[in-house]
């Protein structure tokens, strides 16, 4: 269900747990309001630890979904 307004986000897994140079891929769902079914909207990662990237496919769009590319590169540290 569409909330009536604002948006809802999920991920396709509450929990990642990978190790320094290894991947996960999750799916980013973004349910929007009727009323902003059309906006644009950019996803965007910030106060990553050192070694972490997030990449989103698509970034940017009239999107409600998007492919999800968390990598802990191999200098990462656990935690």
């Amino acid at each position: 269900d569409r909330p009536k307004e604002g948006f809802l986000v999920s991920l396709s897994q509450s929990r990642v747990e990978i190790k320094a140079g290894e991947s996960a891929q999750l799916k980013f769902t973004l349910v929007k309001a009727k009323t902003l079914l059309k906006s644009n909207v950019t996803f965007t990662s910030s106060q990553l630890p050192d070694g972490i990237q997030i990449v989103f496919s698509p970034d940017s769009g009239e999107v409600e979904e998007a492919e999800v590319a968390l990598t802990a590169l191999s200098g990462a540290q656990p935690g």
